[in-house]
């Protein structure tokens, strides 16, 4: 639920899955982030052996589609 810098989650990451080979990640942001950032994040996991995530998305962020 904080904003994190991309070394920051890097870091983080890396030491959950230290400790839960298993670790999944829960994406979540707000309607003003870009799709490409979103999708930087998923390489990212990717990277470091995350492949099991959800995309969060707030039902408010869904009007007006």
């Amino acid at each position: 639920r904080e904003e994190v810098t991309e070394a920051q989650l890097r870091e983080r990451v890396r030491a959950a899955h230290a400790s839960d080979p298993e670790v999944r990640a829960i994406i979540a942001g707000d309607g003003r982030i870009a799709y490409a950032r979103v999708v930087r994040i998923i390489d990212i996991l990717r990277q470091l052996q995350v492949t099991k995530f959800a995309i969060n998305v707030a039902p408010e962020d869904l009007e007006g589609d």
